[in-house]
């Protein structure tokens, strides 16, 4: 077990070697003055004692003002982030024992996607069984069709984007999902109009004409904005591609909608462990909000 001496520099000093260490993913308080930090995989143990119950719920304040959200008793769970896109979940008595913290940082690599080429990415890829009717018919996407049954997985992508093909990317907790899809999207040439749907601000391309939108978590926050709403909204501002950032909800069904009349070559990313179960989650998501 380990123990840091914080400077004293503001109310996240405690912890704040740890939120500027790029090897560490995870902060996790179970109660105040105990923490443990991933890094590189591993879970350790620091006693920090200045993070005591009221310098904790002093920042849990702070927190929940920047975010335009209440944390209270009748309001024990806060969805929020901080400055440098690090996601938080906040919990307080009396649905957790003692205060409760999780910092998910962000690790959002500069990759592109010849950056995934050079570390050979797609050597582990699996091709699912694709069957391709009135392959004649198929026009550009014939060589689509070619590069898959090739396995030549980079220029697959890469001309899937070109031809604004409906995008998916499905992987675990901390698998790169976002990194992935920053490098996808750095591929969309650069005259396109892009809208951005997120929860917190993730994505991050060069495109001069884009939109970003966020949508509040919950009953909270300053507007009270579904990412539902977001997507109905997006459709007003004259996309040339719609990016949700991942969906979980009911905008499965305003997505999906979209990316199939009109607004091909729309991105999102899901939860799921492979493209199987990511199809699987999908048709669940549909079923259970249609």
């Amino acid at each position: 077990m380990g123990h840091y001496a914080p400077d004293s520099n503001g109310l996240l000093a405690p912890i704040q070697p740890w939120l500027a260490d790029s090897e560490v993913s995870e902060i996790l308080m179970n109660q105040p003055g105990e923490i443990y930090v991933e890094k590189l995989g591993r879970l350790q143990k620091y006693n920090v004692p200045e993070f005591d119950q009221r310098s904790v719920m002093r920042l849990f304040q702070l927190i929940a003002n920047e975010n335009a959200q209440e944390i209270n008793e009748k309001k024990p769970l806060l969805s929020a982030s901080l400055q440098d896109g690090s996601r938080l979940q906040i919990v307080l008595p009396p649905t957790a024992k003692y205060l409760t913290l999780s910092i998910r940082r962000k690790i959002v690599r500069n990759f592109s996607l010849e950056d995934y080429e050079k570390i050979q990415f797609y050597q582990h890829a699996v091709a699912f069984d694709v069957k391709a009717d009135h392959f004649s018919q198929l026009g550009d996407e014939k060589q689509l069709v070619r590069l898959y049954q090739q396995k030549n997985w980079a220029d697959f992508v890469k001309y899937a984007i070109e031809l604004k093909k409906n995008i998916v990317i499905s992987g675990g907790t901390s698998s790169g999902k976002t990194t992935f899809l920053n490098a996808c999207l750095r591929h969309i040439p650069s005259n396109e109009r892009i809208i951005l749907l997120e929860d917190a601000r993730e994505i991050d391309i060069p495109h001069p004409n884009q939109v970003s939108l966020l949508s509040s978590k919950g009953d909270q926050g300053l507007a009270k904005v579904s990412m539902q709403d977001l997507v109905q909204c997006c459709l007003r501002l004259r996309p040339d591609r719609i990016i949700v950032g991942e969906v979980r909800g009911r905008e499965i069904l305003d997505f999906l909608s979209a990316s199939s009349t009109g607004h091909e070559g729309s991105f999102t990313s899901i939860h799921a462990n492979n493209p199987r179960i990511a199809f699987m989650r999908m048709t669940q998501l549909y079923k259970q909000n249609n």
